[in-house]
């Protein structure tokens, strides 16, 4: 066959299909753009610094109570067992002993440096959005689960015998989501990353992402099953999932930051525990009222701003163009406008 030939039939065989090709496009670019757009603004305005500003006060809250508690106690100069190594249900642990203002200090550093980098690279809204979502997804699917099996939780922080123990439980709810997400994520995550700078692999980078959902979430949950029965199996592997990818998302400050406000945003109301003494934690008990006005004013803010931010990007990115979209860029929270117009269609 002439080359002329093949080259003729290749070019009528191309535009003979490039109608239809071009109208697939468009129609998918147009079914596409509403979303895209909606998706755009929603990232845009949990990135906007006056998001942040709530958020952070939210977070700091029970960073504040700890503090004052272990400050007007005296408690921050005595010293502690740290746990290292253990499993619940398993006899024996491996532990060091160290000042209280050295171990909570390090814990606290660590809480306070994740919100400040989540917030500087204007993540904190969003990993807040989703650690939340996340929480209400598995403890919706975990009391359907419960209720159809009749699950129930062995033990609660309510059922626990706490008198006399104000300040060590303060620092366990420190101590536990910092441990959990640095055996659960941390070093997973460091496996991970080690795999993948030695495997050129694509299907082995995805079994071993896959493995590092999976595997770490499956252990987190058993972990939890000595203490609290079945009825937190379910809830905890998908927090487990959805934690794992916050730390791939958003690095592993993420998960840290969100486990530690899951389990230490109830000591500002450690006082409605019955077994709680109030002499215990009387920098709490005399300073409820401000750490709740903090919480409110937050909160309050939050409900404010997110329907008037959603409002004014809505207004002010909306577009005469069918073609142009907003979509988040590069997780820095500013619109850019992506023009998503196929070549040959006008």
């Amino acid at each position: 066959m002439k080359p002329g030939s093949v080259s003729i039939g290749r070019r009528v065989d191309t535009n003979a299909r490039r109608p239809s090709t071009e109208v697939g496009r468009s129609g998918i670019g147009l079914i596409r753009q509403p979303y895209l757009r909606v998706q755009g603004i929603v990232l845009a305005v949990l990135a906007n610094p006056l998001l942040q500003v709530p958020v952070v006060l939210l977070l700091l809250v029970p960073l504040i109570a700890t503090i004052g508690q272990y400050v007007h106690t005296g408690f921050i100069l005595k010293w502690t067992p740290v746990s290292l190594l253990f499993w619940p249900g398993v006899d024996g642990e491996v532990a060091l002993s160290m000042p209280v203002w050295v171990a909570i200090g390090a814990m606290l550093t660590a809480y306070a440096a994740g919100i400040v980098y989540l917030a500087r690279r204007r993540n904190l809204g969003k990993a807040a959005l989703l650690g939340l979502t996340s929480a209400l997804v598995a403890t919706g699917l975990a009391g359907i689960i419960n209720s159809l099996t009749g699950w129930q939780e062995h033990q609660t922080i309510g059922d626990m015998d706490l008198a006399g123990k104000a300040n060590s439980a303060i620092f366990s709810l420190w101590h536990n989501p910092i441990w959990e997400e640095i055996v659960f994520r941390g070093f997973p995550f460091i496996v991970l990353l080690a795999v993948l700078r030695h495997t050129k692999s694509q299907k082995a980078a995805l079994w071993a992402r896959a493995c590092y959902f999976v595997i770490p979430a499956l252990a987190f949950s058993l972990y939890h099953l000595p203490n609290h029965g079945a009825s937190r199996l379910i809830d905890t592997f998908i927090l487990g999932l959805a934690f794992a990818w916050m730390t791939l998302r958003f690095s592993f400050f993420a998960p840290l930051v969100l486990h530690c406000i899951f389990d230490a945003m109830m000591i500002p109301n450690l006082g409605d525990h019955a077994d709680v003494l109030p002499e215990e934690i009387t920098w709490i008990t005399s300073h409820q009222n401000l750490l709740n006005n903090m919480s409110s004013v937050a909160t309050i803010s939050l409900v404010a701003l997110i329907p008037l931010l959603l409002t004014w990007y809505w207004r002010r990115h909306r577009s005469p163009r069918a073609t142009g979209q907003y979509v988040d860029s590069q997780s820095r929270g500013d619109l850019v406008q992506i023009d998503v117009r196929q070549e040959g269609v006008e």
